[in-house]
């Protein structure tokens, strides 16, 4: 019998029977754990308020056996995140977040950088700073945490620094190809200001990322290539990405 308590996130909940919950977390220190809440559609002590997707809160479970599901015993909500979850902007945000973390890391995979870089996220858009520049941050370095994230200085191919204001770049590997390089740009163009910005996103403090000011151009480039590189990388495009874009003018 395996015995844990943990702070963790809810990233997501469904319905199982009557009155059960099948829970997706992820935790410090023990990765994505996927457990079964018994009875927590009706408990009113163990479970209230707490494992709804967006919740910090601690955890205590239990594990029969290596492979087998966790039980989740009680929880302590932290944070409920309230002002996420009366924000259309902020909660739509945050549900691509959660999606996209739920879908690069499988069940026992542990990652507490990640974990940290989550927290930061949440708490940052629970305190009202810009939910379009904080997400950008977020799936930027989630790429470069699981190495997907290119070197973005040279051409692919003839590994020259760009001299054009714009590249092209490859969809397969996400890196950029000069202009003189490229034979057919099918439309994946970015400029070098938007590059710039990208990695801005990627090695500054995360304090100082809210002094970054872009464009709406740029902000489509960079929304466009990081989605596109999430979805080519999964093979599969988050659902949450459909709500999003209904919103384009709030966000562009």
């Amino acid at each position: 019998m395996r015995q844990i308590t943990c702070p963790s996130f809810v990233l997501s909940r469904e319905s199982f029977g009557e009155s059960d919950l099948i829970v997706t977390l992820f935790t410090k220190g023990h990765g994505k754990i996927k457990g079964i809440a018994k009875g927590a559609k009706k408990s009113k002590k163990r479970f209230m308020n707490a494992l709804e997707p967006f919740s910090f809160v601690k955890i205590s479970m239990r594990q029969k056996g290596d492979n087998s599901l966790f039980f989740l015993e009680n929880s302590l909500t932290i944070q409920p995140f309230q002002r996420i979850r009366s924000d259309y902007l902020s909660f739509l945000m945050a549900s691509l977040v959660l999606e996209l973390t739920d879908m690069w890391f499988k069940e026992g995979e542990k990652d507490d950088k990640i974990f940290d870089l989550l927290k930061w996220y949440l708490l940052s858009l629970e305190d009202g700073q810009d939910p379009f520049i904080l997400t950008l941050a977020y799936k930027v370095r989630l790429l470069s945490a699981v190495g997907l994230l290119p070197v973005l200085k040279r051409c692919k191919f003839c590994g020259k620094e760009p001299k054009d204001p714009s590249v092209s770049y490859s969809l397969g590997s996400g890196q950029i190809i000069c202009l003189s390089c490229c034979e057919n740009r099918n439309g994946n163009i970015i400029h070098l200001s938007s590059i710039k910005s990208l990695s801005y996103l990627t090695d500054c403090e995360p304090s100082r990322i809210f002094r970054l000011k872009i464009t709406n151009s740029n902000k489509r480039e960079l929304w466009s290539y990081l989605k596109r590189r999430h979805s080519f990388c999964l093979e599969e495009e988050p659902r949450s990405y459909r709500l999003i874009e209904s919103l384009k003018d709030r966000l562009f």
